[in-house]
């Protein structure tokens, strides 16, 4: 990890975009595209800071390094200048490649073609978001793929779920799509007891993530989290939390899965070079471009080939992205 310093910035420029969902369900998400220029490297570094606000906005014009830096702030800065270093040493920011699952942002959105795609591409698994509807109507939704089902299934509930509705959501399942499922990701609200029960009486494992909070509660948390087998996987957003909280579940020999955050492309190569030095060995989720409608920003990605079947791969230099894409870009200094 690249420490971010303050006292090296010299310039910061922000580029604003927008994505638009495949989903119907979705609304339109916006962030910006950061570059940084720093004193000590002939070249500046771009990275994504996603999602975007006026407070953030507010931070880059009084920075100092007494100013109290939300952690995605840091981060965002951190990538920047990672991506700054690999093209001063004309190096690819991906080190060697990264296997990913799929992602649907709605059950209700899958269609068999999905599922087919997806084995077709080498995903082993796919992750579907749920919670969002009634739990009977989502169970029915995913019904109807089960006799093109042959994939691994992650689920993502972000705490919407109680724990009974979760329940009958599992149980409106197919066998066959319920025993292919590897993990329920933040199942309900968080409760320490309540989730190690919930494992116990299932035998389905419990992945944490519980968004940004997750990066205030340390260390001591985490481990009862584990020790408590209130958890068995840790997801990790880089774009988000600190490093160190992998160290520490690795050291636990605690399986670790490193996810983008639904922003630009941009993020999703910093998320796949930090999953390649985190825990090369996983299967992880830094391939979310594909839950937004195409764009320049997708295709030149595609273009540059670092997205390759269900791989993110390094090739080129820095982000491996064209500098006069870049380049043509409408860039407003803030700092």
């Amino acid at each position: 990890m690249v420490e971010v310093a303050l006292d090296k910035i010299t310039k910061i420029e922000t580029h604003r975009y927008t994505l638009k969902p495949r989903s119907g369900h979705i609304s339109l998400q916006s962030g910006v595209l950061v570059r940084v220029s720093f004193s000590d490297l002939p070249n500046p570094g771009v990275s994504d800071l996603f999602p975007w606000s006026e407070e953030l906005a507010t931070f880059f014009k009084n920075r100092s390094s007494k100013f109290p830096i939300k952690t995605r702030v840091t981060r965002s800065l951190e990538a920047a200048r990672d991506e700054a270093i690999a093209v001063f040493r004309n190096v690819p920011l991906i080190n060697g490649s990264v296997m990913n699952h799929a992602i649907s942002l709605d059950p209700l959105d899958l269609a068999v073609f999905d599922i087919i795609e997806a084995r077709r591409a080498t995903f082993p698994a796919i992750k579907i978001k749920i919670g969002k509807h009634d739990a009977r109507t989502e169970a029915a939704a995913l019904s109807r793929l089960v006799s093109h089902w042959g994939i691994r299934l992650r689920l993502d509930a972000n705490e919407r779920m109680t724990r009974d509705q979760l329940m009958i959501f599992l149980d409106s399942l197919p066998i066959r799509i319920r025993e292919s499922i590897e993990f329920i990701e933040d199942p309900f609200a968080f409760e320490m007891n309540a989730w190690r029960n919930f494992h116990s009486e299932t035998g389905i494992a419990v992945a944490y993530d519980c968004g940004a909070r997750s990066d205030d509660l340390g260390k001591n948390f985490l481990g009862e989290l584990f020790e408590n087998n209130a958890a068995q996987i840790l997801v990790h957003k880089p774009a988000w939390q600190d490093d160190e909280r992998v160290h520490f579940a690795k050291e636990k020999k605690i399986p670790v899965l490193i996810t983008s955050i639904l922003g630009h492309p941009v993020g999703n190569i910093w998320a796949a070079a930090k999953a390649a030095e985190l825990a090369p060995e996983g299967v992880h989720g830094t391939m979310s471009h594909v839950v937004y409608r195409e764009d320049e920003a997708s295709k030149v990605l595609i273009k540059s080939r670092q997205a390759r079947g269900s791989r993110m791969v390094g090739i080129g230099v820095g982000l491996g992205l064209q500098s006069k894409w870049f380049n043509r870009l409408k860039w407003e200094t803030i700092s």
